[in-house]
């Protein structure tokens, strides 16, 4: 399995927890103690405590910047231009809050945190890693890659952008960190998307399984069943008959294959219960995201020069949380209509085995008739 994003994940402050014990690595290095101090501080409290440094170094400029204006000052910019900056200050203050309660909440969940990665990693440890790759890694890299590439241009574009007619550093600071915080902060939908492909990859592992099993007692059958399975194309394309990454799970009987599915569902489940509150508050903070831009929109095109790269920037932002939203719904729904196919593949699976069980019982006793007569 590559670890390299749920690394890349722990600078960003979402992996608050230490990768080398949930996936049991062993410590190589001639200071262990050293390393292992060092690596705690470093994936603990660093991020969180930068992230949460840098939320409260804004809110302590704001105040100073607002405390440093006059009152004439203030009236006058509520007189022309109050709703605009309201809107701004409320958008601001949710990248501050979202941004910054989620890495803090996960930090003081740790314990949480830790029992849901081992429980991860040893899921995914019933698979041979070397053999074993995510077939929704190429999309999950591209889509990342390309996500990291836009919010990083937009944050260096404003930036410059902003600075041009910026009076005061102080003021650069408050119209940038904000924004640049919530960019980076929406890479939690990345996260999120981590776990539901990796929950996707193993259903659909088991169900390929599961599939050929009832090929195969179907083609025993004089006849066979067309109708044995539900029939879905893209399993083949997922899953050839000579895919030999299936090699591992092919040695598993229908009870193996039943306790794993349960597996899966429990860590789902136990993902839903952790992550819930965080991915309700990100969704909402996705939400405002799209509904801050497009009045950012309408307020930038009422001008009388209005500024098309700006017009544009709020456009793609709209977009790209648009996007995200759809991510992360798109996978979580097909992750449970993937569910629903392999309760009903390993239910059928159940019942010829049944049926076998029934008919060798009806053979024994058959036989033991025509003894008596």
């Amino acid at each position: 399995m590559e670890i390299f994003f749920l690394r890349l994940f722990q600078v960003l402050g979402f992996v608050p927890v230490s990768l080398e014990n949930s996936t049991n690595h062993k410590n190589t290095s001639s200071f262990p103690r050293v390393k292992k101090a060092l690596a705690s501080v470093r994936i603990k409290y660093l991020p969180t405590l930068l992230f949460t440094s840098f939320s409260l170094l804004l809110l302590l400029s704001f105040i100073h910047n607002t405390s440093s204006c006059t009152s004439s000052e203030i009236i006058n910019i509520l007189k022309t231009r109050g709703t605009y900056f309201f809107v701004l200050i409320v958008k601001s203050v949710s990248h501050m809050i979202c941004a910054t309660f989620i890495k803090l909440d996960m930090a003081f969940e740790g314990k949480k945190l830790v029992k849901f990665y081992k429980n991860f990693f040893l899921l995914l440890s019933k698979f041979d890693p070397a053999k074993n790759k995510n077939r929704h890694y190429p999309r999950f890299k591209i889509e990342f890659a390309i996500f990291l590439a836009i919010i990083t241009y937009w944050s260096v574009d404003m930036y410059f952008s902003v600075s041009r007619i910026s009076i005061s550093g102080v003021v650069l600071f408050l119209r940038v960190g904000p924004v640049v915080l919530g960019y980076y902060h929406s890479a939690f939908a990345f996260l999120q998307v981590y776990f539901l492909i990796w929950y996707l990859e193993v259903l659909k592992r088991i169900r390929a399984i599961a599939v050929r099993e009832l090929k195969n007692t179907g083609s025993r059958r004089p006849g066979g069943d067309s109708n044995l399975i539900r029939k879905k194309p893209r399993l083949e394309r997922y899953f050839p008959d000579n895919d030999p990454d299936s090699e591992l799970l092919s040695t598993l009987d229908h009870n193996d294959i039943v306790d794993l599915y349960n597996n899966v569902r429990q860590q789902v489940a136990e993902f839903g219960k952790l992550f819930g509150p965080w991915v309700s508050l990100d969704i909402g903070h996705s939400v405002l995201r799209i509904i801050f831009s497009g009045y950012f929109i309408a307020s930038i095109m009422s001008r009388k020069n209005p500024n098309f790269s700006q017009i544009m920037q709020n456009f793609f932002t709209m977009v790209v949380y648009l996007y995200l939203l759809y991510m992360v719904a798109r996978l979580g729904s097909e992750l449970e209509s993937e569910s629903q196919d392999i309760l009903f593949d390993l239910g059928k699976l159940e019942d010829f085995k049944n049926l076998n069980h029934c008919k060798v019982i009806l053979m024994h006793r058959s036989k033991n008739n025509h003894v008596e007569e």
